[in-house]
């Protein structure tokens, strides 16, 4: 991929995961351009659809558009990073603890990260 596209997507995401909010440097691992939309769904390389993905958040979304809710075991579509604003999503009170308002954020944490939560 070319390295201005590269530079461009690390700087817009404020050299940051832009799914867990992880920043580079708090990882010994470099992070990956990520298709929003995955290629095998039409997806392209411009940089609308690329975001920066910290390893374990890009490996475990994989090319997955949806996933299943798991309080409500409903279909929702997962959080999208140019579309969804991740503070209305992923409300925190200190870093990485986090509180899930959508059901879309119930879905994309256990996802990413193997976790489990209980809402309240």
């Amino acid at each position: 991929m070319d390295p201005a596209l590269r530079e461009l997507v690390r700087d817009r995401a404020g050299a940051r995961c832009e799914y867990c909010h992880l920043p580079q440097q708090f990882s010994e691992l470099q992070f990956h351009l990520e298709h929003i939309l995955p290629r095998q769904h039409g997806g392209s390389d411009n940089a609308e659809n690329l975001a920066l993905a910290c390893p374990e958040c890009n490996l475990l979304k994989g090319p997955n558009l949806t996933g299943v809710d798991p309080t409500t075991q409903r279909v929702v579509r997962l959080f999208h990073a140019r579309r969804d604003k991740w503070t209305e999503h992923f409300p925190y009170v200190r870093p990485v603890h986090f509180y899930f308002l959508l059901s879309l954020a119930r879905e994309i944490f256990p996802l990413f990260h193997g976790a489990t939560f209980h809402f309240s």
